[in-house]
């Protein structure tokens, strides 16, 4: 299972590949939409982010070879 380690809190998360697809498809639009760090979906970018690396650290090591 993965864990997604946000200080004490930890959530776990199991995507699938569709859910990591369409994750990575709605990290370009928040990457548009954010632009900067005190932006109020900033937190929101900085998850998904975080889940999509958690996804390719996992499922696809040869990313992290590059």
């Amino acid at each position: 299972m993965d864990v997604l380690n946000q200080g004490e809190i930890h959530i776990p998360v199991l995507l699938t590949e569709i859910e990591y697809q369409q994750l990575a498809a709605r990290l370009d639009d928040l990457l548009d939409i954010v632009g900067e760090e005190n932006h109020p979906l900033a937190p929101l970018l900085h998850f998904v982010g975080t889940l999509i690396k958690n996804y390719e650290d996992k499922h696809v090591p040869g990313l992290t070879k590059l």
